[in-house]
């Protein structure tokens, strides 16, 4: 286990520094502006591939082996019966018939390669699961680079890198079809439509409306600085708790609680170890950094990372946490936080409509919810293992 984690962590860190690399290209090829419709267009997208296969994909991580391939093929099921709605709400509110069904057809591709991701981690098939990672980042920055004269090149190397690679990919994959299994499997996991679906419905709505506000509020300029730093936060987060999570995810499945909550201690405590070295001196040198090697028009894409990174550092640490109220199925308990974590998005948003919020406040604000929603769900998962341990309360 040991080794195969070690190589998907590694393939995971070269695939984030390929991104590292490219960044500072990108932004010199590219103006703030691609940065801002590539922002805009995919949180339409990560939405979108939330609600297209009900999110089912997720559920391949903690599944019985026996049932992998019908839950993969109920994904495919349920994404190809949402495409038209989702196509349809695209055109209405987006800019024509192309781009509609550019976004439609990226969220059904961006549900298979998540399916792809967890069921070749849960078989242990690291390799598939690496290349398939590596891949894809290499395929969407060559389109990117190749339409840098274009100002949706961005987005057009984001689209293409999904599709190509779930093609590809496709000959390693077997699923079930049968409408027989796939209603036993939808009914099996049925707990996990009603728990995980509405919580992390919530989660990718608060996460991605503040695209749609910024560009709306502040314009597309600034929505390209937010989706510059997101970036940039995004890869050191992305690459430790995706090479993590599902791993982390089997561990919480043995029935000893004691070694599921020392396992729960070490991890979070390891990861709030990681966050600090990683986030607390970007912090304090984000600006400089931006300023010295992307030059002054990304001064104020350093300054957003700052704001951004006490809430990344959280999150980071929530990774146990999430994973171990998932598996132990204490969705309810996630929902409940994401409800609240919402409704305060929401309470901002309307802030930032009506009393002119300036852009930098708006940032502060989004971010510090973050930082306490991630705070009380770690509390939370700790109170959970404590009750379970001593079957008292710890207040």
């Amino acid at each position: 286990m040991f080794v195969k984690l070690f190589r998907y962590i590694s393939w995971t860190a070269f695939a984030q520094f390929l991104n590292v690399v490219s960044l500072p290209l990108l932004a010199f090829v590219y103006e703030p502006e691609s940065f801002g419709l590539l922002g805009l267009y995919t949180s339409y997208c990560a939405v979108s591939s939330a609600l297209i296969a009900l999110r089912f994909e997720y559920a391949i991580s903690s599944a019985n082996n026996e049932d992998l391939e019908s839950l993969l093929g109920l994904v495919f099921f349920l994404s190809l019966i949402f495409f038209l709605p989702v196509l349809f709400i695209f055109y209405l509110f987006t800019d024509g018939l192309v781009i509609s069904l550019c976004l439609a057809l990226a969220s059904i591709f961006i549900a298979f390669y998540n399916a792809y991701q967890a069921y070749f981690v849960r078989k242990g098939l690291v390799n598939k699961a690496s290349s398939m990672l590596v891949f894809r980042v290499i395929i969407m920055l060559l389109i990117q680079f190749a339409f840098s004269k274009y100002e949706m090149g961005l987005f057009i190397g984001f689209f293409f890198s999904y599709i190509i690679t779930v093609f590809i990919f496709s000959n390693y994959i077997e699923f079930y079809f049968s409408s027989r299994e796939l209603k036993y499997t939808f009914d099996k996991y049925i707990s996990f439509l009603k728990f995980n679906f509405p919580h992390t419905l919530l989660n990718v709505l608060g996460n991605n409306l503040p695209y749609s506000i910024i560009e709306k509020i502040y314009g597309v300029e600034a929505l390209g600085y937010f989706t510059m730093a997101m970036k940039v936060v995004q890869i050191p987060h992305r690459l430790i708790s995706n090479a993590l999570r599902q791993v982390i995810s089997s561990q919480f499945t043995s029935s000893d609680i004691k070694e599921t909550m020392k396992y729960y201690r070490k991890s979070t405590l390891a990861l709030l170890i990681v966050s600090i070295v990683i986030f607390f001196p970007l912090y304090l040198s984000a600006g400089l950094i931006f300023t010295m090697f992307l030059g002054e028009q990304w001064t104020g894409a350093g300054e957003i990372v700052s704001l951004l990174c006490i809430w990344f550092a959280f999150s980071l640490c929530n990774v146990p946490s999430i994973s171990l109220l998932t598996v132990h199925n204490k969705l309810l308990r996630l929902f409940i936080y994401e409800l609240i974590s919402f409704l305060f998005r929401i309470t901002l948003f309307y802030s930032a409509f009506s009393v002119s919020l300036i852009f930098d406040d708006f940032i502060l604000y989004f971010s510090l919810i973050g930082v306490f929603f991630n705070f009380f769900v770690i509390v939370e998962a700790y109170f959970y293992l404590f009750k379970r341990k001593t079957g008292k309360h710890l207040l």
